[in-house]
């Protein structure tokens, strides 16, 4: 059996998982403690960089910033990283005073404290790991993916940056899921993962195959995926702006005076409480509103902070439902697009729901799942009792299944050498078209990972044609970009030398594994696969 750990990097919350085989021959997945406070299972995905430069990740960062680093200059408490790294990319980093953080760093702030945890189990466990499954978002491109591989490599994950790319497998979130809910099917089922955390909303519509009593896997099918940037924290800036800056609450005004802002807005107020220690405190209890107004219909708030206070205020589950109006109009058109882009015709045709994230349980967020879908198809999959498992956590209860069903799925995808799961592509790849300036796609997100394999004896796979214009050239340079939800990113140049012919098939292929897009050359006039451009070369590599 292969052992590799399945590491979920969430927007709020991190975990790590392994699967391994018992005394008792069968197979369990253990979620780690990585904390000691509830939920254990789940770990801050905050980096905290002090006054000396330490880079500290998860759950002492947060108390080191609350008892050190408050209002300091020299220090920064950094709480969105996973976000900061899909939009800026390569030139992700951050400075503290004078001096420059790289986002490789401090993404290995928190991978190490999951490290440092997870090997203590490993140990006891006497199995040898031989790499990571790491859960990324729906439509994540291979730059955030190349910089969570040199972050895996400085946490201690792998000796190497050529460990990492051999080693390290990324499973989109909601397939993760899907996978971890599919173990034990008895029966077909088209499902929708419905994955709702702390920034991100990812869908994915997945035939599940029935492994039971089988010789072999069958690979479970995508069929669909889309996601949007909304996540728990987003509705808790909107409950903050729409319900307690409201004049029937607290309103702006007197939180300006509390606080001692020099905002004019609900959402410039927003950005200066994350600033201060004191900012940060409240967030966190207006974080636990609207959590505690998922389990109670009204809420008694106030706040007393060393030069706040708020008196109490009733806040109800109407107000934050209301807060949220808007997006939650915009989840049920992403879900709509998603059964679309799937070809599902009605709702009923999808066989379950699975919720999978914390967000997933708001009360709001369910309601709307189950106008549109039925109450009996939506849920999560309750965890079966693992007496092993109870055993090793010394009988502690095992936590919620929405917050780690995505790094159990990564778990059990790590332990196979056969595939879980045939995926499809979550991005357009193409090239530049240099007389009309504009890209073209060759693989269209949507398409089967599988269908984008080249067979150069049948000439199967996925290309476009292409004519050279220009004449005397030394040289053909073909464009490679990418299309994601952040717009079109050129990937690299490949240059064929001394050309022979001046039109091509440009095949593109997606391997399962890395993600990773290898270009394929055919010189349509001479009839001949171009062998001699290095497969490096051919291979788009990011920095």
């Amino acid at each position: 059996m292969v052992y590799k750990y399945g590491i979920d990097f969430g927007t709020t919350n991190s975990s790590i998982a392994i699967r391994f085989v018992g005394d008792d021959h069968a197979e369990h997945t253990l979620v780690i403690d990585v904390k000691d406070t509830l939920p254990r299972e789940t770990l801050p995905s905050v980096v905290f960089v002090n006054e000396n430069g330490k880079i500290v990740g998860g759950e002492k960062a947060v108390n080191e910033f609350l008892q050190h680093g408050g209002n300091k200059t020299g220090q920064l408490l950094i709480k969105r990283i996973k976000l900061d790294l899909e939009t800026k990319g390569s030139n992700l980093s951050y400075y503290v005073g004078n001096k420059k953080y790289s986002g490789i760093d401090l993404i290995a702030g928190i991978l190490r404290a999951l490290r440092l945890k997870a090997e203590k189990a490993v140990q006891e466990l006497d199995i040898e790991m031989s790499g990571v499954v790491m859960g990324v978002p729906v439509q994540y491109g291979d730059i955030q993916k190349n910089i969570l591989k040199k972050a895996l490599v400085k946490a201690g994950f792998y000796d190497s940056i050529e460990q990492a790319e051999s080693r390290t497998e990324f499973v989109s979130e909601p397939v993760a899921v899907a996978v971890h809910y599919g173990l034990n099917l008895q029966h077909d089922k088209t499902v929708l993962v419905f994955d709702f955390g702390g920034g991100t909303l990812d869908l994915a519509i997945v035939n599940l195959k029935n492994q039971v009593g089988t010789d072999r896997l069958h690979p479970h099918e995508t069929i669909a995926k889309e996601r949007i940037t909304l996540g728990g924290e987003e509705l808790t800036r909107l409950f903050f702006m729409n319900s307690f800056c409201d004049n029937k609450k607290y309103g702006l005004k007197r939180i300006v005076r509390e606080f001692r802002l020099n905002a004019q807005t609900p959402k410039d107020a927003w950005e200066e409480l994350h600033r201060s220690e004191e900012g940060i405190r409240f967030i966190t209890a207006v974080e636990k509103c609207k959590c505690d107004l998922s389990r109670a219909q009204k809420y008694t708030f106030s706040y007393i902070g060393r030069n706040v206070k708020l008196d109490e205020r009733s806040f109800y589950r109407d107000d934050f439902t209301d807060s949220i109006e808007d997006k939650l109009e915009e989840i049920e058109r992403l879900i709509d697009t998603c059964l679309e882009n799937g070809g599902i015709d009605d709702c009923y045709d999808i066989d379950h729901v699975i919720l999978a994230g914390g967000s997933s349980m708001i009360p709001a967020v369910q309601d709307l799942l189950v106008d549109k879908f039925g109450a009996s198809r939506v849920s999560s999959k309750s965890i079966e009792k693992d007496n092993v498992i109870k055993a090793m956590k010394r009988n502690r209860a095992l936590e919620s299944e929405v917050l780690t069903s995505i790094v159990r799925g990564l778990a059990a995808i790590g332990c196979r050498d056969e595939s879980l799961i045939d995926d499809v592509v979550d991005s357009d790849y193409g090239a530049w078209d240099d007389e009309t300036n504009e890209f073209f796609p060759i693989i269209e997100k949507g398409t089967p990972i599988k269908d984008t394999a080249l067979d150069k004896i049948t000439f199967h796979g996925i290309y476009q044609e292409v004519v050279s214009t220009g004449n005397n050239i030394s040289s053909v340079e073909i464009k490679i970009y990418q299309k994601n939800i952040n717009g079109v990113h050129k990937l690299g140049t490949i240059n064929i030398p001394h050309p022979g012919g001046k039109k091509y098939r440009i095949f593109m292929q997606v391997d399962k594994k890395k993600g990773m897009l290898e270009v394929t050359i055919y010189d349509i006039i001479k009839r001949r696969w171009i062998d001699e451009i290095p497969l490096n070369e051919r291979q788009y590599t990011l920095d």
